[in-house]
């Protein structure tokens, strides 16, 4: 059951450039549109050149590091959103995807600290928390990762794949019961969640 656990929150890139009425607008257009069409390498030259005339803009750094993270560049993509933070130290999505990044890499502490200080810089993100519960349960640490689904579901109640990973962290803790329930409150949210229903499945098959 485990390797049908996880179902990531896809990182949304940030408008690059909200001032039309400069040079680096345009780019910011160009690159968007690059990205919807999976060109990531267009988009990299481009937000290139963005920053090229703008070293200053931290989004350009963020936006560029996703679309090397797209392209499972990952050194690369914690290098941009670094650069992004030390130009704006209260950038969100700049840790949010540096965690990101860092969870691709497996490095789980990391990952747990960007995505810490991104809930400290803003409390509401449901997909940060349900990020860091993914986290903590790679760690194994599966209270936490408990812990964090709820947070989660408390901002965001309909995500069937919070009720389905918060589950599979009661699975692992031995507590069939409430893995059981959450898996079903899946169902619930999304009939069509073949995961969840093919863990049912298996706990039925358990009982006897």
């Amino acid at each position: 059951m485990r390797s049908m656990k996880k179902a990531l929150f896809a990182a949304a890139a940030e408008s690059v450039f909200a001032d039309d009425n400069n040079d680096t607008a345009a780019y910011g257009k160009w690159v968007l549109a690059y990205d919807d069409k999976r060109d990531y390498d267009r988009a990299i030259a481009d937000y290139s050149e963005a920053i090229r005339l703008d070293p200053n803009d931290a989004a350009a750094y963020v936006n560029r590091g996703l679309a090397y993270r797209n392209k499972k560049e990952y050194d690369r993509a914690v290098a941009d959103f670094t650069q992004a933070l030390r130009l704006d130290p209260n950038d969100v999505a700049a840790y949010f995807n540096r965690g990101n990044t860092y969870a691709d890499k497996k490095d789980y502490d990391r990952a747990v600290a960007d995505f810490t200080q991104s809930l400290w810089l803003n409390p509401n993100l449901a997909e940060v928390y349900f990020n860091r519960g993914l986290a903590y349960d790679d760690q194994g640490d599966y209270d936490r990762a408990v812990a964090d689904f709820t947070k989660a579901l408390r901002l965001d109640p309909n995500n069937a794949a919070t009720y389905y990973n918060r589950g599979m962290a009661y699975y692992y803790k031995g507590d069939h019961a409430r893995a059981r329930a959450d898996w079903e409150k899946a169902l619930q949210v999304n009939p069509n969640y073949t995961a969840a229903r093919g863990n049912l499945a298996t706990l039925r098959g358990m009982a006897y």
